[in-house]
């Protein structure tokens, strides 16, 4: 079913937009209701409400906490109802007729856990199924709204946000330049390749049985990435010293400027403030807490004094090069090469990308490496957008935030770090969570500060 099909449903919201709230968080409440969310298509219907919101009919934050609300209440109700009634539920229209739903969804709440609850909310068919199952099989209840409303958190804007974009597109004339959307795809494209490069060679890195093999290898593998990195640090530190690539630099950033619109401003703007200090700083805070809850306490010292370290010479290469920014009145440091917002969230995201991989099957590995390299290829394209770095600015962060990591890996090696990490699911949503909220805290005086 698409967008066609529920046409009259939006046109009514178009004409009452009064009800769009709440019928928000009605149409997430059925989304997530046990029965009724296997047959109603609740993402198209939220999509299409998400897309009448985002062309300025309800702020982000309202129709977030609509969508949040909603799914909320329809697990919670989910979740009563196989407390109450239990094995009487497979008497019930339609799992009479389709009896394998239940069984699927029990094979999937054993195999997980109470975990089950917050993959549940992305996972296709069982997704309205996971909550009724948790209830049947008396999963606590305080567990279960703890998961339940953490995993909301994060569901919303996933479900919210493109449909919202979509909307707000539609006010902008030209939503996007053609040609950066094909910068991006390229960006994205290179991400993904070297991403699954990365997951392969790591992975193999840690295949052997016998650790101290596995450490071995990730120690050597530390050091060519360290080599790597480093020349690459020092060839564009001394073409930027020599100056032989100004004329580029200006170039790429009068070309960005000629292609700025409406949309993709704002965009650049959300995206440049993940790698704010402040955000970072939460990044750091929490991988360190994740280490000490896991009892790797050596590593979670060395972590904290490797991106003191990264930091300590980020700012020596800034003061002792002394390079100037574009005209840019958002930066008040004059200090250009090179990004430290580039630098940081390489580091960070390689970080986070390997233990989040470590602790999933093999063939899906490469595209959480895929998701750390974009986060990080993002941030330094929308430092390149906003003009507040040249293109060697960025380059030089990655290549100083690969840097980092390769010592973090030779340091992994060293304490024999190869065992797959505890709790990601909760590392990765409280991340997700407190970042999104520091963003959207900071985002209107930051819009402010680089638009104008």
């Amino acid at each position: 079913m698409d967008l066609t099909d529920i046409q009259p449903m939006l046109e009514w919201l178009r004409s009452h937009h009064e009800w769009l709230a709440i019928s928000i968080m009605l149409i997430a409440l059925v989304e997530s209701l046990a029965i009724a969310g296997i047959i109603l298509p609740g993402v198209v219907m939220l999509f299409g409400a998400a897309t009448i919101a985002g062309s300025g009919v309800l702020d982000v934050w309202t129709t977030l906490i609509a969508a949040f609300i909603g799914a909320v209440l329809g697990d919670g109700i989910s979740f009563i109802l196989g407390r109450v009634f239990h094995r009487h539920i497979a008497n019930w229209w339609p799992f009479t007729r389709h009896p394998q739903w239940l069984e699927d969804g029990e094979q999937f709440f054993h195999r997980h856990g109470g975990k089950s609850i917050a993959f549940g909310r992305f996972i296709g068919p069982v997704r309205p199924i996971i909550p009724l199952v948790a209830g049947m099989l008396d999963m606590p209840a305080t567990r279960f709204y703890v998961v339940n409303i953490i995993s909301a958190m994060a569901w919303a804007p996933v479900y919210i946000l493109p449909g919202y974009l979509v909307g707000a597109s539609m006010q902008v004339s030209p939503p996007v330049s053609e040609d950066v959307l094909i910068i991006l795809a390229m960006l994205f494209g290179s991400s993904l390749f070297f991403a699954f490069m990365s997951g392969y060679i790591h992975d193999k890195i840690q295949s052997p049985d016998n650790l101290s093999i596995a450490s071995d290898r990730l120690f050597i593998s530390g050091r060519y990435l360290m080599v790597a990195s480093g020349i690459s640090l020092i060839l564009i530190t001394c073409l930027v010293v020599i100056g032989e690539l100004k004329f580029a630099n200006a170039a790429i950033t009068q070309w960005l400027v000629f292609n700025h619109t409406g949309l993709m401003n704002q965009i650049m703007v959300a995206i440049t403030l993940i790698g704010n200090h402040e955000v970072q700083l939460v990044w750091l805070g929490l991988a360190a807490i994740w280490l000490i809850i896991n009892r790797q306490w050596k590593l979670a010292l060395a972590l904290c004094i490797l991106i003191t370290g990264v930091e300590s010479v980020l700012w020596l290469m800034k003061w002792g090069l002394d390079m100037n920014r574009p005209d840019n009145p958002a930066e008040l440091v004059r200090f250009s090469f090179p990004s430290g917002h580039t630098t940081l969230t390489t580091f960070l995201s390689l970080w986070f990308a390997r233990y989040i991989a470590l602790a999933i099957p093999e063939v899906k590995r490469p595209w959480i490496w895929s998701i750390g390299i974009i986060i990080a290829m993002l941030v330094g394209f929308s430092r390149l957008y906003l003009s507040v770095h040249w293109t060697t600015d960025v380059l030089g962060g990655v290549a100083l935030g690969t840097l980092g990591f390769s010592i973090w890996l030779i340091t992994c090696g060293r304490f024999s770090d190869t065992e797959p990490p505890q709790h990601p699911v909760i590392l990765v949503t409280t991340l997700l969570i407190i970042s999104t909220v520091m963003i959207a805290l900071i985002f209107p005086a930051a819009r402010t500060i680089y638009l104008g």
